[in-house]
């Protein structure tokens, strides 16, 4: 594996880092090039027709309609194209904002999304194949998040559309033989435990007494999961209940970030503006330029 091309994460997402969400179209889609990528890609064949491999096994016909998801550092390529147009959604979920929690709930989600290369071992990486109305409505949302980069407001409009797409195929019968992704108890357990007790300060030790885990346990199992570390997931958690407040109250920033957790307001404006793209008080108010610096204690 380490002599097959690995596509960086600073490559493909270097003018938004802290938003790694892209479409990319390619048209034609040229053979060749067998590599791996350090995020996910939804491959969505949109025309023509040819042969995909997924590591070391056989290529499989691929053609208009097909949806492929590679996970990351999955070696993958195109053995022959005909004429096809690939429309390219990429991602890195653990790094986009806290919304994404809701579909981390699903076990299709987990199943089809969470899951690394080593799951798939000597099997092919999922091959989805939706109803053609189905598809065309997905198409269209890729094809409207590669315009709004162009936009005010883009990144929420571009997560919404993400959202919705991401739901869509989370509702598309699954590729055969494929396992069960219900949570084990323990973590089920503990992520009611975080979302009752978000509020308050709590460390790592206290999430290894929850589980009953070790440390490297407890990271394997979550991650398996949810995608994210478990104080990722604590922090989606106040981020999340910190935009309701900001829309639903009048408490002050330094409140709010009581409220949630955060141990200061800048470390809370930092993550916030991190996560949503926007500085929370613009969130609040809904205006369209962003705060140039952090606010004091």
């Amino acid at each position: 594996m380490s002599n097959t091309p690995c596509l960086k994460k600073e490559e493909y997402f270097s003018g938004t880092p802290d938003f790694p969400l892209r479409v990319i179209v390619r048209s034609p889609q040229p053979p060749g090039f067998f590599h791996r990528h350090e995020f996910f890609e939804c491959a969505f064949i949109s025309a023509g027709r040819g042969r995909h491999r997924s590591g070391g096994n056989a290529p499989v016909e691929i053609s208009a309609g097909d949806v492929l998801l590679i996970p990351p550092d999955a070696r993958h390529g195109y053995a022959e194209t005909e004429d096809m147009t690939v429309i390219n959604l990429l991602f890195d979920a653990s790094h986009l904002p806290a919304l994404l929690m809701d579909l981390c709930s699903l076990p299709a989600y987990r199943e089809l999304f969470v899951r690394d290369a080593s799951h798939y071992k000597n099997r092919d990486y999922p091959k989805l194949t939706p109803d053609r109305k189905i598809f065309d409505e997905m198409k269209e949302y890729l094809l409207r998040m590669l315009e709004s980069d162009r936009l005010p407001c883009g990144h929420c409009y571009k997560l919404g559309l993400f959202m919705a797409l991401m739901s869509r195929l989370c509702c598309l019968p699954r590729p055969e033989g494929a396992g069960s992704a219900e949570l084990p108890r323990d973590i089920e357990r503990l992520s009611a435990y975080m979302q009752r007790n978000f509020g308050r300060e709590i460390y790592i030790g206290d999430l290894l007494e929850v589980s009953n885990m070790s440390e490297a346990s407890l990271a394997r199992h979550f991650r398996a999961a949810f995608g994210v570390s478990p104080m990722a997931y604590l922090r989606r958690i106040r981020l999340t209940h910190a935009a309701e407040l900001l829309q639903n109250t009048d408490h002050s920033l330094k409140e709010i970030a009581e409220e949630t957790g955060f141990s200061s307001v800048s470390y809370f404006f930092r993550l916030f503006r991190r996560f949503y793209g926007v500085t929370p008080q613009v969130y609040r108010t809904g205006a369209d330029k962003t705060s140039g610096g952090d606010p004091k204690d």
